[in-house]
């Protein structure tokens, strides 16, 4: 080759770089619903003995509770991926 070529090989070659960006976003969301059920039953029993005239009166309350607690967590995740090249001329 002649002239500044032949001291440059690398004349007209051109250098190739490739970038790639990757975003990741990761969403965690938790929901947690309780529901509290309340049953209460009073129960009056009124006996009267006619005898001796006596009354007895019983009052029993029962109260029952039911707790249900749901947990629902949801993962979402967007990944993007960008790929670049670039071409850098060296000669």
């Amino acid at each position: 080759e002649v002239g500044w070529a032949a001291d440059f090989p690398w004349a007209g070659v051109s250098a190739i770089t490739t970038i790639t960006i990757t975003i990741t976003i990761t969403t965690i969301t938790t929901t947690t619903t309780t529901i509290t059920i309340t049953i209460t039953t009073i129960t009056t029993t009124t006996t009267t003995t006619t005898t001796t005239t006596t009354t007895t009166t019983t009052t029993t309350t029962t109260t029952t509770t039911i707790t249900i607690t749901t947990t629902i967590t949801t993962i979402t995740t967007i990944t993007t991926t960008t790929t670049t090249t670039i071409v850098i001329p060296l000669g």
